[in-house]
């Protein structure tokens, strides 16, 4: 029997490989290549289906231009924001398929490095700022909403034309409102769109000077109209 002790166990040399004791006892885990950066596409539409949007776009039609829905997509999902009595007014949709609205263009509004998680944190905390009950179509609108996301993924601001012409049509169609209100007011029965917005813009111009609309126009009103509806 080999007594114990007898041999001494000395690791053999291996030619080209450092000493044992320097290698790990577990091979490291590779890491994984960084993430391409992901695209973020902003979706523009031709506002369609509503009274409200079909005044607008026949007016900016005459100008060359029109109003615009508009939607944010990353990692195959768009985004946008509308209004909703009750919960949260952002809502997702196949890029492309918001049936509401008639598809134009895309956009490329620049790349976010954000994993697919980060910005569904992103959008949750949208989801919880942005409420339904809380759209404006002058002020808070899909527009500001897809401006705002793009900037929280590190892209773009929106081109002003795409935010700047729905707020235009949804003005035009205030102006509207207020002639045909002052037209009521005087008695008169509304004759046609552009006799409303005659009508509106001068009672605009009127409400600058402290007068009603029902009063006599004075030179001046119209102009004065003109000058408040490009400053809103």
């Amino acid at each position: 029997a080999l007594a114990a002790g007898a041999y001494q166990l000395t690791p053999r040399p291996m030619s080209g490989y450092p000493p044992a004791a320097s290698q790990p006892m577990h091979p490291q885990p590779r890491q994984p290549p960084p993430r391409a950066p992901e695209p973020v596409v902003l979706h523009v539409y031709h506002l369609s289906g509503k009274k409200r949007i079909k005044f607008a776009n026949h007016v900016l039609r005459m100008f060359g231009s029109g109003a615009y829905h508009a939607a944010v997509e990353v990692y195959g999902v768009e985004w946008s924001f509308g209004f909703k009595q009750i919960g949260t007014g952002v809502f997702p949709c196949p890029p492309t398929g918001c049936s509401q609205h008639t598809y134009k263009k895309a956009y490329v509004m620049g790349y976010t490095s954000m994993t697919p998680e980060q910005v569904q944190a992103v959008i949750g905390r949208m989801a919880v700022e942005w409420r339904g009950c809380t759209y404006d179509l002058l002020k808070r609108n899909c527009t500001h909403f897809s401006n705002e996301f793009c900037q929280r993924l590190g892209a773009a601001h929106l081109p002003k034309w795409v935010m700047s012409l729905a707020a235009a049509g949804a003005r035009l169609e205030d102006v509207r409102d207020v002639g045909l209100e002052a037209k009521l007011a005087k008695g008169k029965a509304p004759k046609g769109t552009v006799s409303a917005l005659y009508e509106g813009v001068t009672a605009m111009g009127k409400d600058g000077r402290g007068a009603r609309a029902t009063e006599r126009t004075k030179c001046g009103d119209f102009a004065r109209g003109c000058r408040r509806c490009c400053a809103c």
